[in-house]
C-alpha cells in the first residue's frame, strides 16, 4: 500500500540494505581507528561485523549475487561499495601521488575483492564462521597498506 509496484518496494529495501551495508563498514573503521590506536597490528573484529550483515540477509544476498537474468542489484551493490571507496580515499586525504597503483584500478581492485570473498563464502553456505572470515580478511587488508608510498 505504501508503494507504487513490487519494483517500488524492492527498489525501497535494496535502498535499506544496502545503507545498513554502508553503516557496517563506517562502524568498522572507527573500530579498526581503535584498534591501530591500542598498538594492535590486527584487529579482525570489524570484519566480524561486517560477515554478519551478509549473514544476517543471506538469502537474500544469495539470491541476488546469483540471480543472471537482470544486474540491477549486482551493478547497484558494486556502486555503493565504489563510491564508499572514493569517499573513503577522499576523507583519508591519499591523493594520485601517494598511491602506487592507478586510484580507479584500487577502487576496482577492492570492490570486487570484497564482492568475491563475500560471494564465496555465502556460495559455499557460510561453511567458515564469522570470526574465521573476519580475521581472513583483515590479512587479506592489511597485506594491501603496502599501495599507499610512505
Amino acid at each position: 500500500m505504501h508503494y507504487q509496484d513490487k519494483f517500488d518496494l524492492f527498489e525501497k529495501y535494496v535502498d535499506e540494505l544496502l545503507s545498513e551495508l554502508i553503516s557496517t563498514f563506517e562502524i568498522t573503521s572507527q573500530k579498526k581507528e581503535k584498534a591501530k590506536s591500542g598498538n594492535r597490528e590486527r584487529n579482525s573484529e570489524p570484519y566480524v561485523q561486517f560477515f554478519k550483515h551478509f549473514q544476517n540477509h543471506s538469502y537474500f544476498y544469495k539470491s541476488m549475487f546469483s540471480y543472471k537474468e537482470g544486474p540491477y542489484f549486482y551493478d547497484r551493490f558494486i556502486d555503493v561499495l565504489k563510491k564508499h571507496y572514493v569517499q573513503g580515499l577522499n576523507t583519508l586525504g591519499v591523493c594520485e601521488g601517494q598511491l602506487m597503483a592507478d586510484k580507479e584500478l584500487l577502487i576496482h581492485f577492492m570492490v570486487h575483492a570484497h564482492f568475491g570473498v563475500i560471494n564465496y563464502w555465502l556460495q559455499n553456505d557460510m561453511s567458515n564462521s564469522l570470526e574465521s572470515m573476519g580475521e581472513q580478511l583483515s590479512v587479506l587488508l592489511s597485506s594491501l597498506s603496502k599501495v599507499y608510498r610512505d
